[in-house]
C-alpha cells in the first residue's frame, strides 16, 4: 500500500490513489513527528494549544488523533504516550533531503501556513525551514561549482541563478555566475552579475570583496576567444545600458514584456545576457517553416521544455490529462496507454490549459521562457500563446516570465493586436531597442578588431554598419578574411548598405561541400538537422561533421540553426533557382523519411516542382491535422492537394481528395466547413456518381454544419428528384429527410419517414454509415416513445461502431442506449451499462466531454430515483472532472438544480439554474429550458411575477427546442398556477404529452394536478377519480416534482369526501416521508422537512395527536 506524507507545499496524505487533505494543527503533528522523531504526546499538544488548559489540550490532541485515523483509514501515528509516524509512511520532506535533489529547490516547509498564534512552534517551524532552505541553498551552488568544472557554464549559471534567486546577496554564487559569463565569453554580462551585487551590498552597509572585484580584470583571454571575436559574438554588451535598465524595472513588476526592433540590432543578445544573469532560463526559438504548420512551434516548446526538465517525462509528474493532450505534440517524450482523438473545438481550451500546466509544473525549475523570433510562430500557436498570457496575468506567481522577441513588420496581426491589449491594459511592456551610437559602434569595433576607430573611418564604419552590431559582425569578419588589422580601412569594401552582399561574398570562399551544406540548411527553413542535410545531399554523416564545424566557426551555423535570419535569407538568395528546385526534391525525400510532419515534406515537393508528389503529401498532412490538430487546418490542407491535382489536369483526383476529407469530417463538427469551401468543392465536380455524393453532403452540411433543416430538407428532396442511380446514395438522402423532421419535431413525418429509411437500409452496404443511420432510427423511434425498438437500434449503431474501432461513437451510442433503458424503467441494466462505460471512458481520454456528460447523467438519474445520498457523491464527483476537463458548467449546474430542488432547497435550486442560464452551452438544445423549472419554483414560494416572467421565457424557449417531458411540465404549471380560464385545457395538453410520449411519472403528476383543480372548483367525483389513479401510480410511477404534493391531495381529498382510506393515506405519506428522509444527506434534511408540502404532513400529523376539541 502506497503511503506518502507531502509536508512540501501544501499538506496532504496519500494512501493508494486517495488524497487526504490535512488541517492547519494535523499537518503540525505530523511535520513535527516526521522530522523531530518520537515525540512524548502532551508536549506536542502543549505545543498546539498553549493558551488551553492541560486537560483540555490533551482532550484536544486525542480527537485530533481519532480524526486522522477516521479519514486516513489507519494509523498514521502509532504509540501511546510517546507517539511515532507509521513506520511505511513516506515523507517527501525527508526523501528530497536523502535524494540529494541538487538541482532544484524544493517548496517552503507547510507553506502558505501561518502559526503565529502558536509561538513556540512557529519558532521551531521557522529553524527547519531555515535549515532545509540553506542546505538546498549549499547543495545547488556545489552542483553549480561541478558544472563549471565539467565546462558545463550554461549549466552553472542557471544553477547559481537559483541561489541568487533567494539570497541576492549570496557572493560565492554571483562568483560562480561571473565564471561562468566569462567562460562563455560574456564580459558585460559578468560585469552586470557584480554592478547587481554591489548595489544590492551597499544598501546593507557592506562591500564587495576584492577578489571578486578582481575576477574580471584576471580572468585569461585565450586565443580561441579571441578568434571567436572574430567569428561574430562580440565580448562586451555595448550600447545597451538604458535596454538592460527598462528590462530590471519590467523584470521588478514581475510583468510580461515583448522586446522588438528592426533585424541585427542585438535583440536577442541584449535579452538572453539578461535572463541568464538573473534565473535558469529555456531560450525557445520560432523557425520560417514553422508558419504552415499547426502547433509547429508550441510542439518545438513543449519538447524543450521536456528535455530541459527530465523529470517532466516521469510518471505521476504531470496529471493524465495533461500527458495525454501532450502526447499530440510529443508521443515519442511521453508515454501514455489511450489513443489521440481528434482535437474538436469543444477540446481546444482542454488543450490550451494543458500547455498552461506543463508551464506550471516547469516553473518550479525555470524562471522564465524567452521565445525569439517569434513572428515566424504559426498561426495555431499565436492563438495559444494568446491564451497563455492571459493566464500568466492571473497567475503571475504561478508560472514562469514570458519574455517574447520579435520583428515588428513581420508579426502576424492578431499577434500584434494581442500585444497592443496587453500593454494598453497595463499588463505587459514593450521595449523596442534602436541601432547603435557611433561611440557604441566604435567599442564595438575594438572589442571585435582590436582596433580604435576615431574620426571619419568610426563616422564611416557607422553609416556602413547603420548602427547594427550583426552588421559590424560580418564587417569584422570580413577585414579579418582579407588580412587587415590595422590602419585605413580597404577601399573595395563589397558594401552597398546590405549585409547580404557581404555575407554572400563570404559563400563564394567556401568549398563545394560546404556551400551546398549551408543551402540545403537554408532551404529547411527550420532546425537544421545534420541527419537531415546528410540525406538529402547523400553524404554519410561522419563526412559532413567537419564541415559542420567550420560554418559554425565562420558564423553561419549555431548548433542546429542558423546564426540569424539574415544570413539564412541571403544564402537563399545566393542560391539559382534551378540549384533550389533540386535540393527542395532532395530535401522533400529526406524529410518523408525521417517521418518529419507531411506538410513540410509537401511543401519542399511543391517548391520542386513535383505537384502530383505534392498532393499525396498535402493530403497526408491533412489526415494528421484532422486526427491532431483540428478540422480547419485539415481542410485547407485537402483543398491545397485538391488545387495541385487539378493544375495537373487530374480533374476527378482533385474532386475525390477534396470530398474524401471533408466526407471525414461530416458528422464529426461539419460547422467547420465554410459556404466558400462548398462551393469550391462543387466547382470540382467532375462525374454524376460525384454529384450525387456531393448532394448527400451539401444537404448534410446545411443540416449539421448551417443549422439549416429546412433547406436542407429542400435541397435532400430536389437530388431524391434527380432519381440518384446508386441505391446507398438514396438511403443516405433518406436519412437526412428523417433527421431534417427530428431537428423540427414533426412527429408524422418522422413516422412516415423512418418506414422510407428502413426499406431503403437493405441497400446499405457500408458499416460506417449504417451504424449512423442506425443512431438515427434509434433517436427518431425514441422520440416517438418505442423505447424497445430505440434500444434494439441504437445497440445495434454501437456494436457496428466497436467493429469499425470507432469508439468515440461506439461509447456516444452506449451512453444514449442508458438513456433509453432509463425511459423503459430498467434501472439496474442501465446503471450497469454506465458502470462500464465510466471505466472504459476513464481509460481513454481523462475528463473527455463524453466521460463528464455520462457523469452528470447518473447523478441526474439517480436524483430521480431519490437516491440522494448516491446522488449528491455523483454530483460532486462531477465537479472534479468539471475542473479537470474545463466543460462547461452549465449542464451540472442543472443537475444540481434538480437535486436541490428534490430535496427541498428551493433558493440553492433557483441559484443554480441562474447559473446555468447565465453560461449557457451554446452546444446543447436545451439550454433555456430551466426557465420552466424555475418557474415551478418560483410559484412554489409565492413570487408570482418572477414565475410569470420565467413561465414566459419557458415559453420561447420551448419553441426553439420542443423536449415533450418539459413542454407537458410547462403545460401542468400553467394549469395549477395560471388563474386565467384555461388551467382545464393546459392540463389537458399535459396529459396528452404524457400519454402520447411515454413519460409515466408526469402522467402521474398531472392526474394529480387535475384532482388538485377539480377539488377547488367543486368537482368532487372528478377529483376523487383523478386523486385516486395518481395515488395508485404512485408506487410504480412517483413524480418527480414533489411527490408528497400528490399525497396531501389525496389526503384532503378523501378527508374532505369522508373516504374510509383518508387516514390510511396520511399514515402511508408520513411513513414515506420518513423513508425518504433516510436517504437525505444530513446537511440538506433542513430543507426537506421545510419544504411546503412535508411541512403540511408533518402539521397533520401533529393536528392528529392532538386532544379533539369539538
Amino acid at each position: 500500500m502506497t503511503l506518502q506524507l507531502h509536508l512540501l507545499g501544501e499538506a496532504r496524505l496519500v494512501v493508494q490513489d486517495r488524497t487526504v487533505r490535512l488541517d492547519r494543527r494535523t499537518a503540525a503533528v505530523l511535520s513535527y513527528l516526521a522530522l523531530s522523531g518520537p515525540t512524548v504526546k502532551y508536549r506536542l499538544a502543549g505545543l498546539l494549544w498553549p493558551d488551553s488548559e492541560e486537560h483540555t489540550a490533551r482532550g484536544n490532541m486525542r480527537q485530533l488523533l481519532r480524526r486522522l485515523k477516521t479519514a486516513a483509514g489507519f494509523e498514521v501515528i502509532e504509540g501511546q504516550e510517546v507517539i511515532h509516524l507509521h513506520p511505511q509512511l513516506q515523507v517527501d520532506a525527508l526523501t528530497r533531503q536523502e535524494a540529494h535533489e541538487a538541482d532544484s529547490l524544493p517548496q517552503s516547509l507547510l507553506e502558505h501556513q501561518d502559526y503565529d498564534d502558536l509561538p513556540e512552534f512557529q519558532e521551531w517551524l521557522d529553524s527547519q525551514r531555515e535549515q532545509m532552505q540553506q542546505k538546498a541553498l549549499d547543495r545547488l551552488l556545489e552542483s553549480a561549482r561541478q558544472a563549471l568544472e565539467a565546462g558545463q557554464p550554461l549549466e552553472a549559471l542557471q544553477l547559481a541563478s537559483k541561489v541568487i534567486l533567494l539570497d541576492p546577496c549570496h557572493e560565492e554564487a554571483t562568483a560562480v555566475q561571473m565564471q561562468a559569463h566569462l567562460q562563455r565569453n560574456e564580459v558585460g554580462a559578468a560585469e552586470k552579475c557584480l554592478q547587481r551585487l554591489t548595489e544590492n551590498l551597499a544598501a546593507l552597509g557592506l562591500e564587495v570583496s576584492a577578489e571578486l572585484g578582481h575576477l574580471l580584470h584576471s580572468w585569461p583571454i585565450t586565443s580561441d576567444q579571441v578568434e571567436s571575436r572574430h567569428g561574430g559574438r562580440p565580448p562586451l554588451l555595448r550600447g545597451r545600458e538604458q535596454e538592460w535598465a527598462w528590462l530590471e524595472q519590467a523584470w521588478e513588476q514581475h510583468r510580461i514584456f515583448f522586446v522588438t526592433g528592426e533585424a541585427g540590432l542585438g535583440k536577442s543578445r541584449l535579452v538572453t545576457d539578461f535572463v541568464h544573469s538573473h534565473t535558469r532560463a529555456v531560450i525557445l526559438k520560432g523557425q520560417p517553416a514553422d508558419q504552415q504548420v499547426p502547433y509547429a512551434t508550441v510542439r518545438r516548446i513543449v519538447r524543450q521544455l521536456l528535455t530541459a526538465v527530465p523529470r517532466l517525462q516521469e510518471p505521476g509528474a504531470l496529471p493524465v490529462w495533461v500527458r495525454q493532450e501532450l502526447r499530440r505534440l510529443v508521443p515519442e517524450l511521453l508515454t501514455q496507454e489511450g489513443a489521440d482523438a481528434p482535437l474538436a473545438a469543444w477540446d481546444k481550451l482542454r488543450f490550451f490549459d494543458a500547455q498552461v500546466e506543463l508551464m506550471r509544473e516547469a516553473a518550479k525549475d525555470v524562471g522564465v521562457l524567452v521565445f525569439d523570433d517569434a513572428q515566424h510562430a504559426d498561426p495555431a500557436t499565436t492563438e495559444l500563446a494568446i491564451y497563455i498570457f492571459a493566464r500568466a496575468v492571473q497567475e503571475a506567481a504561478a508560472l514562469p516570465r514570458f519574455i517574447d522577441i520579435y520583428r515588428q513588420m513581420d508579426l502576424p496581426v492578431a499577434a500584434a493586436e494581442a500585444i497592443e491589449r496587453l500593454v494598453v491594459d497595463g499588463l505587459a511592456s514593450v521595449l523596442e531597442v534602436k541601432p547603435l551610437a557611433p561611440t557604441d559602434v566604435g567599442l564595438l569595433f575594438e572589442d571585435l578588431c582590436c582596433v580604435s576607430l576615431t574620426g571619419n573611418a568610426l563616422q564611416e564604419v557607422h553609416r556602413l554598419v547603420q548602427g547594427s552590431p550583426l552588421y559590424l559582425s560580418e564587417l569584422a569578419k570580413h577585414l579579418h578574411s582579407v588580412g587587415w588589422k590595422e590602419g585605413p580601412l580597404p577601399r573595395d569594401l563589397p558594401w552597398q548598405g546590405s549585409v547580404g552582399e557581404v555575407i554572400e561574398q563570404r559563400l563564394e570562399t567556401l568549398s563545394p561541400l560546404a556551400l551546398q551544406v549551408v543551402r540545403v540548411s537554408a532551404l529547411l527553413q527550420g532546425e537544421v538537422h545534420l541527419e537531415w542535410v546528410a540525406c538529402a545531399l547523400r553524404q554519410p554523416a561522419w563526412q559532413l561533421m567537419e564541415v559542420w564545424s567550420d560554418l559554425e566557426k565562420t558564423g553561419f551555423l549555431t548548433g542546429e540553426a542558423f546564426s540569424h535570419d539574415l544570413v539564412r535569407e541571403a544564402v537563399v538568395r545566393h542560391t539559382p533557382a534551378g540549384v533550389q528546385r533540386e535540393l527542395h526534391l532532395c530535401l522533400a525525400e529526406a524529410l518523408q523519411g525521417s517521418g518529419a510532419d507531411a506538410l513540410r515534406v509537401a511543401q519542399h515537393f511543391q517548391k520542386g516542382e513535383a505537384p502530383l508528389q505534392a498532393a499525396e503529401a498535402y493530403l497526408q498532412a491533412a489526415h494528421q491535422a484532422f486526427e491532431r490538430f483540428g478540422l480547419r487546418a485539415a481542410l485547407e490542407q485537402a483543398g491545397q492537394a485538391a488545387q495541385l491535382l487539378e493544375a495537373s489536369g487530374a480533374l476527378e483526383a482533385a474532386y475525390e481528395a477534396h470530398a474524401g476529407l471533408i466526407q471525414k469530417v461530416w458528422r464529426h463538427d461539419l460547422s467547420q466547413v465554410q459556404p466558400e469551401e462548398m462551393e469550391r468543392l462543387q466547382k470540382r465536380v467532375q462525374t454524376a456518381e460525384q454529384q450525387e455524393r456531393f448532394d448527400v453532403l451539401h444537404a448534410s452540411w446545411l443540416l449539421y454544419g448551417q443549422q439549416q433543416a429546412v433547406q436542407a430538407e429542400q435541397e435532400a428532396r430536389q437530388a431524391l428528384d434527380r432519381e440518384p442511380a446508386q441505391p446507398e446514395i438514396r438511403a443516405e438522402l433518406l436519412c437526412v429527410l428523417l433527421e431534417c423532421a427530428l431537428a423540427q419535431r414533426r412527429g408524422r413525418d418522422i413516422q412516415e419517414r423512418v418506414q422510407q429509411v428502413l426499406e431503403a437500409l437493405v441497400f446499405q452496404h457500408s458499416d460506417a454509415l449504417l451504424a449512423l443511420q442506425a443512431m438515427t432510427l434509434s433517436v427518431a423511434y425514441g422520440i416517438m416513445s418505442d423505447f424497445e425498438t430505440a434500444a434494439i437500434w441504437v445497440e445495434r449503431s454501437a456494436e457496428l461502431f466497436e467493429k469499425l474501432q470507432d469508439d468515440y461513437r461506439a461509447m456516444t451510442a452506449w451512453s444514449y442506449y442508458t438513456t433509453v433503458l432509463e425511459r423503459q424503467g430498467k434501472w439496474a441494466e442501465a446503471d450497469a451499462v454506465r458502470e462500464k462505460l465510466h471505466h472504459k471512458l476513464r481509460r481513454g481520454l481523462e475528463v473527455g466531454s463524453l466521460q463528464y456528460l455520462n457523469a452528470v447523467c447518473w447523478a441526474v438519474s439517480l436524483t430521480h430515483r431519490r437516491m440522494y445520498r448516491q446522488a449528491l457523491t455523483q454530483l460532486q464527483a462531477c465537479q472534479g472532472l468539471l475542473q479537470a476537463g474545463r466543460h462547461n458548467s452549465s449542464t451540472l449546474d442543472r443537475a444540481f438544480a434538480n437535486f436541490y430542488f428534490a430535496v427541498g432547497d428551493l433558493r440553492s435550486s433557483e441559484a443554480c439554474i441562474r447559473r446555468a442560464l447565465e453560461n449557457p452551452d451554446p452546444q446543447d438544445a436545451a439550454r433555456e429550458l430551466p426557465w420552466v423549472l424555475k418557474s415551478w419554483i418560483h410559484f412554489e414560494l409565492g413570487e408570482t411575477e418572477q414565475a410569470a416572467f420565467a413561465l414566459s421565457e419557458g415559453e420561447k424557449a420551448l419553441k426553439a427546442a420542443p423536449f415533450t417531458y418539459t413542454l407537458g411540465l410547462w403545460h401542468l404549471i400553467h394549469g395549477l398556477h395560471v388563474r386565467d380560464g384555461r388551467q382545464q385545457e393546459h392540463l389537458e395538453q399535459a396529459l396528452h404529452m404524457a400519454q402520447r410520449y411515454n413519460h409515466p411519472e408526469l402522467l402521474t403528476t398531472v392526474l394529480s394536478a387535475r384532482a388538485e383543480l377539480a377539488f377547488s372548483e367543486g368537482r368532487w367525483e372528478e377529483a376523487l377519480a383523478d386523486s385516486t389513479g395518481a395515488y395508485q401510480r404512485f408506487m410504480t410511477h412517483p413524480p418527480r416534482e414533489d411527490p408528497a404534493r400528490l399525497l396531501l391531495m389525496h389526503h384532503q381529498v378523501t378527508k374532505a369526501l369522508r373516504q374510509p382510506q383518508a387516514e390510511q393515506v396520511l399514515d402511508y405519506a408520513l411513513h414515506w416521508l420518513e423513508k425518504t428522509s433516510e436517504e437525505v444527506p444530513e446537511e440538506h434534511l433542513g430543507h426537506f422537512w421545510n419544504r411546503p408540502s412535508h411541512r403540511t404532513l408533518l402539521q397533520k400529523a401533529s393536528a392528529r395527536l392532538l386532544p379533539d376539541r369539538a
